[in-house]
């Protein structure tokens, strides 16, 4: 502001500084403001703006005053902003049970959001513990798909009564509904704790997939003559390099060449076409999903390698499929699922 002495003209005013000299206005009229709920930035702005105004005409104040008249005139209604000011505002209008519900929703403590989101296999069992007519209420207030779920995997007896009792539940006190809500979050709601990150088929597919095919082969026999339903689980999880032309999409290969290390994709491809089959196909795949260029720059590399020892073969393409789980993880690539179409 020109000198701190004096505002430009009108035309020039920012609304800042309109909003400044209002509130100096106001002030200086002996109306007490409360600009305590305003942004703390907002507030610092505006007391600078306060501070740089000098003399101002009295024309100038008409002037920002009837403006702002004029703003309110076309505003019409302003809500009271968020629902902690909602409940503020409509105090001793709401019934208790209301109230107390949307203080719960606004404090983020209400149990029946929590236990919406639990498993379903959680709520069932749930639903088979409890007394009949805690499992009525705990119906009424699942989403509808859920709530069908979970009825469809009570026992017959069970469901009717529980059903049954739905029609009494009309009637129950919010607060009520409120404590069996509370009380139910802490028996179902606590995390389940596992000693181990990740499922022991997920755990021991990821170390087969790591291991040499022979050792990952004989073991898999091995596991499936005492456990068939395990050892599939297991092979589910296996990620190998014969698995590549089934599970990743054509657009990903050059991702994924990127982020292997040169002399690893050289003799991991050099390796598959050497023992054929199914690792020759995946090595097809790859070339077949890259530029010519790309693809012919690699096939002279592999010529000039030569065929790598078997050991040095199937590092290269165990690191390889380290790479493409790794992007799988981080969501860079997607991966299709066992037996889904990629065409």
């Amino acid at each position: 502001m020109p000198d701190g002495s004096q505002l430009p003209p009108i035309a020039h005013l920012t609304r800042r500084q309109k909003a400044a000299l209002l509130v100096q206005y106001l002030m200086a009229d002996g109306q007490t403001l409360n600009l305590s709920d305003m942004p703390e930035d907002a507030q610092i702005a505006l007391t600078r703006e306060i501070a740089d105004i000098g003399m101002v005409d009295r024309a100038t104040v008409d002037h920002v005053v009837i403006e702002f008249l004029d703003e309110m005139d076309r505003l019409g209604l302003t809500g009271p902003g968020g629902i902690s000011a909602a409940l503020d505002a409509l105090s001793g209008q709401l019934s208790a049970g209301t109230t107390a519900r949307l203080n719960d929703e606004l404090s983020g403590t209400d149990p029946w959001r929590q236990i919406c989101k639990l498993e379903v296999d959680q709520i069932v069992g749930l639903v088979n513990a409890e007394a009949i007519e805690v499992c009525a209420i705990t119906l009424s207030k699942l989403p509808v798909d859920k709530a069908a779920q979970v009825l469809g995997r009570i026992a017959g007896e069970r469901a009717r009564r529980i059903t049954y009792t739905m029609s009494l539940t009309t009637g129950v006190a919010p607060e009520t509904v409120l404590r069996i809500g509370a009380a139910l979050i802490g028996d179902y709601g606590k995390p389940r704790e596992t000693a181990f990150a990740h499922p022991a088929p997920r755990h021991l597919g990821a170390i087969l997939t790591a291991s040499g095919a022979d050792l990952r082969d004989s073991l898999l026999s091995d596991l499936n003559d005492d456990d068939p339903v395990f050892t599939a689980q297991v092979r589910q999880a296996i990620f190998t390099f014969a698995d590549i032309p089934a599970r990743l999409p054509p657009p990903d290969v050059p991702k994924v060449l990127r982020a292997t290390d040169q002399a690893d994709v050289v003799a991991a491809l050099a390796h598959a076409v050497a023992v054929g089959g199914a690792l020759e196909a995946g090595a097809d795949y790859l070339l077949a999903n890259l530029s010519q260029r790309v693809a012919d720059q690699i096939k002279d590399e592999m010529a000039e390698r030569g065929t790598p020892r078997k050991a040095d073969g199937e590092t290269a393409q165990t690191r390889l499929t380290a790479v493409i789980q790794k992007l799988a993880e981080t969501g860079e690539i997607t991966l299709f699922s066992t037996g889904e179409d990629t065409a």
